[in-house]
């Protein structure tokens, strides 16, 4: 350093940066910061960032200003009388050498320079901790006092996401009210033996959530837990995510309970009908394969709900009388199901959506049997009567109809029986990669 600074204030500071860079791990470490895991972490990245970005770019800085006034920029030059001084021109050539690069391990240096400052400032990152509170990690049932135990050993206002993980008697202690940050609840493989009013989901505690998942999970009774029934439940919510649940039934006050506008999975359960409350809730997307319904309320189809996906399910038919069926429904997948027949409220979704895509789904159906019997030849109409109220075009086999029947019904086999990526989590959160 030395070599190219001949000022001794520049390298008195350059030296200073070593001596704090050193006393630096003393002061985060010192009484100020005892109490606090979350300050502590932060002190050190700041200290990191701080350093990294002076000794990055602090010193070519003040190099660069010590010379600008000196500059001439109406004609973009220093002036020739201070050019004739051997000792400035000296100094000049010399410290130009620190800012600008003058050769390929000089470039290497900096790089690596640069990167520590990249590196120093993405972990500000951590300041919001991801917790993977893994049961069968800790060796642990999820009993009250064990969760109580293991959650107060770290700092729970940091921590953006909370994964329950593998907890064969999850007991969920009023503590979980005092993650504050919480952006994502996810509980995967476990069984929810009571999750109270007490610690509940709520706007007031959690005002960040945006995601909620339930992945193999049982309740008791089948029933949803009280800590998911908040009437303050938070307004952000965006997604919820229950899939291959023993889930039986919802309340019937959902709709004043859960925000309005979320996308939601709700996929292998045990659901025999869709409530009228869930279709209250105007989901933009519901995805409910897998589930044994059989019911289904009209107000779901006037919302503003965009996918549909009800494959898998026992329906037989689709709700007769949809008084102002909703034009944003893009996609309605009813494959494997025992639909044999579309009612004439369907006609003007399914012609907003002629040479875009079909609008119906409908691999594995009755109706597809029939269509696919229809077109080869063995048969000339639908093996179901027609009746009033039946779609004249989505019941119609003549051969003149059948390019508009190609355009609106998708008689593919079925894609599986869950969109949500149940496979993605087996992998990530499989006991074999439990950590905490």
């Amino acid at each position: 350093m030395s070599k190219y600074l001949p000022r001794l204030l520049l390298n008195r500071f350059y030296v200073s940066l070593v001596a704090i860079n050193c006393w630096s791990c003393i002061f985060v470490e010192s009484r100020w910061f005892w109490k606090s895991e979350a300050r502590r972490r932060f002190a050190v990245i700041l200290c990191d960032v701080i350093l990294n970005l002076v000794s990055t770019l602090g010193l070519p800085l003040i190099i660069v200003l010590s010379y600008l006034d000196m500059y001439r920029t109406e004609v973009l030059e220093f002036d020739f009388s201070i050019l004739g001084d051997e000792v400035w021109a000296a100094h000049l050539l010399n410290e130009a050498q620190m800012v600008v690069v003058v050769s390929w391990p000089d470039l290497l240096s900096r790089v690596v320079f640069s990167l520590g400052l990249v590196s120093s400032t993405s972990d500000v990152k951590d300041l919001l901790r991801s917790v993977n509170f893994d049961c069968h990690a800790l060796r642990i049932s999820g009993r009250f006092d064990e969760v109580q135990s293991e959650w107060s050993k770290f700092d729970k206002g940091t921590s953006w996401t909370l994964r329950i993980l593998h907890c064969s008697a999850l007991e969920v202690p009023p503590s979980f009210v005092e993650f504050h940050g919480l952006q994502q609840i996810e509980v995967y493989n476990s069984t929810i033996v009571d999750w109270s009013a007490d610690s509940t989901i709520s706007s007031t505690n959690h005002p960040e959530m945006v995601v909620l998942s339930v992945v193999r999970v049982n309740m008791t009774d089948g029933l949803l837990p009280l800590g998911l029934q908040s009437q303050e439940f938070p307004p952000g919510l965006r997604q919820i995510n229950f899939c291959e649940t023993n889930l039986k039934t919802l309340p019937d006050d959902l709709d004043s309970n859960w925000p309005s506008g979320a996308g939601i999975y709700m996929e292998n359960n045990k659901l025999t009908e869709i409530p009228a409350a869930l279709a209250h809730l105007r989901p933009v997307y519901l995805m409910a394969r897998g589930n044994p319904i059989t019911q289904l309320p009209s107000e779901l189809f006037e919302g503003v709900l965009s996918y549909l996906t009800l494959g898998g399910t026992n329906l037989a038919e689709l709700p007769q009388n949809v008084a102002e069926p909703s034009t944003a429904l893009a996609y309605l997948d009813v494959t494997d199901t025992d639909i044999a027949f579309f009612w004439s409220w369907m006609e003007p979704l399914v012609e907003d959506m002629l040479g875009v895509m079909p609008l119906l789904a409908a691999g594995g159906t009755p109706y597809c049997s029939d269509l696919d019997a229809i077109m080869s030849g063995s048969s000339s109409k639908f093996t179901t009567p027609f009746e009033t109220g039946q779609s004249t075009l989505l019941m119609n086999a003549s051969v003149e109809n059948w390019e508009y029947l190609l355009q609106a019904v998708d008689c593919s086999p079925s894609y599986g029986l869950a969109l949500f990526p149940l496979e993605y989590w087996d992998v990530k959160y499989g006991t074999h990669d439990s950590e905490f």
